[in-house]
């Protein structure tokens, strides 16, 4: 899933805190490569907008406050699959923004970096890696429009320890053998005991309908088992 071309946030915790701060939590709540623009409901006019029930009306109001109606927070990129050198600051590539009297910005391995970028400025943001990195698809050199804030450009490095898998399937997959080992853990300890009991259940019958049942009951071919061992589990866990 590529992330949102604009993310908005309204409050009073995002109203009082620093942009960077701001920037910073959307990061960490995103957290999915590519980039998107940031801004604010500083009004926190959108909760009542979207309250209006002609869907012309809605428009109509939001075309007259357009400008004033978001705060511009600025530009997050984040970058996902970044190699992390065994040294500390370590740097695996550089940002070169068009018109930036700076120059290039070096980019450092398991960091979030801030290049200032005024409001209302737009550039092209040049992203250049010794490895190949994912912003929204795989390479080594990405260019991608920004827009400038009070928080300027947000480039984010660090990657997710726990990353889940792209594919579905083997999402699934790799959930329930997290909820396998967290519940036969509680089981092992005497901890919650009923609970991870549940858990495991639920995760049998899930693996029941997603994937042995198509199996049938009993061994199958190329040595693959049907839903027998699910309800052995099962059973074993209600008792």
């Amino acid at each position: 899933m590529p992330s949102p071309d604009v993310t908005i946030v309204a409050g009073g915790a995002f109203a009082v805190a620093p942009a960077r701060a701001v920037a910073l939590a959307l990061a960490d709540t995103i957290r999915r490569p590519g980039v998107t623009q940031l801004a604010t409901d500083h009004a926190r006019l959108l909760g009542p907008i979207g309250t209006i029930d002609d869907p012309d009306e809605r428009r109509d109001l939001v075309a007259d406050l357009a400008d004033d109606l978001l705060a511009p927070i600025g530009s997050l990129v984040v970058v996902a699959n970044v190699p992390s050198g065994r040294r500390t600051a370590t740097r695996v590539g550089r940002l070169t923004l068009d018109g930036d009297r700076n120059g290039r910005h070096d980019l450092v391995a398991g960091e979030v970096a801030f290049v200032d970028l005024p409001p209302g400025d737009r550039a092209f943001a040049t992203l250049e890696f010794r490895d190949t990195v994912q912003v929204g698809h795989r390479a080594r050199r990405v260019a991608v429009p920004v827009s400038g804030g009070v928080a300027g450009l947000t480039v984010d490095l660090r990657d997710v320890p726990l990353r889940l898998p792209e594919r579905r399937d083997r999402r699934r997959a790799a959930l329930a053998a997290w909820g396998e080992l967290a519940c036969g853990i509680g089981l092992a300890l005497g901890l919650l005991t009923r609970l991870a009991a549940l858990g495991i259940i639920v995760i049998q019958a899930g693996a029941i309908y997603f994937v042995t049942y198509a199996r049938g009951y009993g061994p199958g071919g190329f040595g693959l088992v049907g839903f027998e061992n699910n309800i052995i589990i099962i059973v074993a866990c209600l008792t």
